[in-house]
């Protein structure tokens, strides 16, 4: 055996981790993440509290205000079709099924999905995610045109090149969707994480969760 070993070359020292401003809501599967309880020795994530967390969504998809961001899927897609510069990673952080996202005021009136054309419908904005998904189960799976719903929207889209369609009515500043509905002034709105839970605010659609899990078993997906 030689004794003119070359000895090994020292390991390199890693370079320190790069810092990503991160906005991510709290969820049990992300406090890890958040709390740093869960590190990568090549990324700290520097935490945004947002919250609500779409509020997020907007300054991303215009601006990219953060590194890394929670995005609803809708937003994503618009900001692609106007040419942002964001890389969908394929980790989803949260879903539902939508179908008791519709919901109208008991107290006021009767109600069923037929009553929708010509109706008042509120949604926080036109081009929100879970509005989006209604809108395609009440076309696709109940045969409702939604484009014979009279919408009132409250805020602009989250893509500033984005127009509501002329059937959409915005609403001035200060004007709040719940309190309309509970007033009569809407005849159905649709909620989101923030799905009223009060006495007469019940879904449209009826037994929303079979509904959702027939409409799963014929589409599966979520």
């Amino acid at each position: 055996m030689s004794t003119n070993s070359v000895p090994l070359p020292l390991p390199l020292p890693l370079p320190p981790p790069l810092p990503l401003r991160t906005a991510l809501k709290r969820y049990p599967h992300t406090a890890g993440l958040i709390s740093g309880e869960i590190t990568d020795p090549r990324v700290r994530l520097e935490w945004v509290e947002v919250d609500p967390i779409y509020r997020a969504f907007a300054p991303m998809a215009r601006a990219q205000v953060y590194d890394v961001s929670e995005m609803a899927i809708v937003t994503y897609l618009q900001a692609k079709a106007y040419h942002k510069p964001l890389l969908l990673l394929p980790t989803v952080v949260a879903a539902r099924l939508q179908q008791k996202c519709l919901v109208y005021n008991r107290k006021r009136r009767p109600m069923s999905l037929a009553d929708l054309i010509g109706a008042r419908v509120g949604v926080r904005a036109y081009s929100q995610t879970t509005g989006m998904w209604v809108r395609a189960i009440l076309a696709g799976t109940y045969g409702i045109p939604t484009d014979r719903i009279n919408w009132v929207t409250f805020e602009e889209g989250h893509l500033a090149e984005y127009d509501d369609p002329p059937f959409v009515t915005r609403m001035p500043p200060g004007a709040h969707m719940l309190s309309m509905l509970r007033a009569g002034e809407l005849d159905a709105a649709i909620f989101g994480n923030d799905l009223p839970r009060e006495d007469g605010i019940e879904s449209l659609i009826p037994n929303p969760a079979v509904a959702d899990h027939m409409w799963y078993e014929a589409h599966r997906f979520v």
